[in-house]
């Protein structure tokens, strides 16, 4: 028979400990652990993929080009963004709740579809019907931007793999998303992390910017 394990996860930061504690020794959360369960004979039967063998090469013999910078058509943000934004890029709009970080970038999914292509907005916080109200509201109704109501990661980037002619995607917000394979709540410190490595791989492999919202719940000292 096989043989479990029992350990305990922290819900807020993912830390792990084969002893329930009531105060997390990591971040300070109360009650936050959860107990899981392991079993030894899945840890062996997990397959692993060899990845192709890359060697460090002279800067000289690297092929570049001029990465082009694509216009939002919004003056302000292009300046903050260097020109544009550039494709492949991970871009992190960040803020308080309520100061109009997903209206932006609304705004900026539509005019960027008009002039580029068609964009992806994955909303995580609010449904398509509550999305397409603001959008009523702020003259953003276009063909070509798709909205996309889903929190799993997983069946994200699964649509990307298969649909790789977006000019655009933005993901609102970053606490929302989550891999269910992880033993993490949406939100904490090791679903953000790997979902936005992932994220910055998605990128970089398809040529696609995508956009983070990031909610600052927390005051900064």
């Amino acid at each position: 028979m096989a043989k479990e394990k029992r350990f305990y996860v922290c819900q807020e930061c993912g830390y792990k400990t084969v002893n329930w504690m009531g105060k997390c020794s990591s971040c300070g959360a109360w009650n936050s652990f959860e107990e899981k369960i392991e079993n030894n004979d899945k840890i062996k039967a997990k397959k692993y993929i060899i990845r192709e063998e890359k060697n460090p090469q002279p800067i000289t013999k690297i092929n570049s080009t001029a990465k082009q910078r694509l216009k939002t058509n919004i003056e302000e943000l292009d300046r903050v963004l260097g020109g544009g934004v550039v494709s492949g890029s991970l871009i992190l709009l960040g803020g308080a709740p309520g100061i109009g970080k997903s209206t932006l970038i609304l705004q900026v999914a539509s005019l960027f579809s008009q002039k580029h292509g068609k964009t992806l907005y994955m909303s995580g916080e609010e449904s398509a019907q509550q999305i397409k109200m603001r959008a009523e509201r702020l003259n953003c109704l276009n063909e070509k931007l798709n909205i996309f109501d889903e929190r799993d990661y997983l069946i994200l980037e699964e649509h990307i793999s298969n649909n790789q002619d977006y000019s655009l995607i933005v993901v609102d917000s970053i606490q929302t998303v989550h891999i269910p394979e992880l033993d993490a709540a949406p939100g904490n410190l090791t679903q953000i992390k790997k979902v936005t490595n992932r994220l910055l791989k998605l990128a970089k492999t398809t040529s696609i910017p995508i956009v983070l919202i990031d909610m600052l719940l927390k005051k900064v000292n």
